[in-house]
């Protein structure tokens, strides 16, 4: 029966849905390849694995050592725009795609034996696999980048002074941040000095740098 990219799409989205959705995206692809799958990291290191696929083999063809390059950033890519490879590893017709989550580089390997009727599904499931994934992605570092911004500015307002009429509206803030309302609160201020001017003078201006955010000190 002839997959669309749809219902592949349908499969992979409900797996996400999932409570460890990496472990669950590794073993529907598998599935749904009617082979085995496995997510690479770039140190050659196996986080995920499903199937009977030799993940070690797999894992330096990934790599590629005989050309000398230590990390999966490094590793030559051809086709699918240049972040899809495939070859072979003993018996197994393997597909790989370099993906980043969290902010780190991994692969999402397919491997099917020859003679196996879904042989043509690894590239579509991983292609469909990697655009979710970099989503996902995207949507995450949004969600980073306004939680910093959103902070910052809430640290400013601090600094200042948060007048009378608007103690509600901070705590409620505050609580978004894991503080408990209208409890004690103290804000530590850290500075690192790289060399013998940078320390700051006790008169000298404060500014909240790019990067410093609130935080419940534990």
């Amino acid at each position: 029966m002839e997959r669309s990219r749809e219902w592949v799409l349908d499969q992979l989205l409900i797996a996400m849905a999932q409570e460890d959705p990496l472990e669950s995206l590794v073993r529907r692809a598998a599935r749904v390849c009617n082979g085995s799958a496995l997510v690479i990291n770039e140190h050659g290191e196996i986080v995920r694995s499903v199937g009977a696929a030799p993940g070690q083999l797999v894992s330096r063809w990934v790599l590629d050592p005989r050309t000398g390059r230590k990390s999966l950033a490094d590793r030559e890519v051809v086709g699918d725009g240049g972040s899809g490879i495939a070859g072979t590893v003993g018996k197994w017709q393997v597909h790989a795609h370099r993906v980043s989550i969290r902010r780190r580089t991994y692969a999402i390997v397919v491997a099917v034996l020859p003679g196996n009727p879904r042989s043509e599904m690894p590239a579509l499931v991983l292609d469909c696999v990697a655009k979710l994934l970099r989503s996902f992605e995207s949507l995450e570092t949004f969600a980073i980048t306004t939680r910093r911004e959103e902070s910052a500015q809430v640290l400013k307002e601090l600094i200042v002074g948060v007048s009378p009429g608007r103690e509600g509206s901070m705590w409620n803030r505050l609580a978004e941040f894991g503080f408990a309302a209208y409890q004690p609160l103290r804000i530590a201020r850290a500075s690192i000095v790289t060399g013998v001017g940078d320390a700051p003078s006790p008169s000298s201006p404060q500014t909240i740098p790019d990067g410093v955010h609130l935080g419940r000190v534990r």
